[in-house]
């Protein structure tokens, strides 16, 4: 009986050691993080929301994440989701002056509603390079174009004073650069 009770009482101090341990455990790679919780609860990693909600952001692993996926498996809770590098939700609308440039120089444009020419429209005007999302897009400037293997859609509008470049749909994460 003494030699049973030797091995059972390690086994069984794993054991609780792994069932304490275990609910908080987390596992990043390199496109998934991975986490076990005995809870059905994951608004942890709801925090720290970009401004549509697709993305929240992570201090702990400096991600931000997107898509999740959950399974449950007696009573564990085992949930793995997307994620990009670093905070996604400082630039989430953020359209840079060399996409532009690099529109200007390589696009192939497909169909332009107003023969808009983008270089001469922003010739002689600075860039507004920020984190905002511009209202006031009434859609009826449009350029439709491949850049870079990837079929784009921009929208040329003007909000007062400035003159606003939109790359992709309103609901599809759209990136923006407005010149002055």
């Amino acid at each position: 009986m003494k030699r049973k009770l030797k091995f059972i009482i390690p086994i069984v101090i794993l054991l609780i050691i792994i069932f304490l341990t275990l609910p908080m455990f987390e596992l990043k790679t390199d496109k998934k993080l991975y986490a076990i919780r005995y809870i059905e609860d994951y608004s942890e990693f709801e925090t720290n929301g970009c401004y549509d909600e697709s993305y929240y952001y992570n201090r702990k692993h400096d991600i931000s994440i997107s898509n999740f996926k959950h399974k449950r498996f007696l009573f564990l809770n085992f949930y793995s989701f997307d994620y990009k590098e670093g905070n996604v939700c400082k630039t989430e609308y953020q359209l840079e002056e060399s996409y532009i440039k690099d529109f200007i120089e390589n696009a192939t444009i497909k169909y332009n509603s107003h023969n808009l020419d983008i270089k001469s429209l922003i010739e002689g005007k600075k860039a507004i390079v920020g984190n905002s999302r511009y209202s006031g897009n009434d859609y009826e400037m449009v350029i439709t174009y491949t850049l870079n293997n990837r079929h784009e859609t921009m929208y040329v509008f003007y909000q007062y004073d400035l003159l606003v470049i939109q790359v992709g749909l309103s609901d599809e994460g759209p990136k923006f650069i407005a010149y002055k």
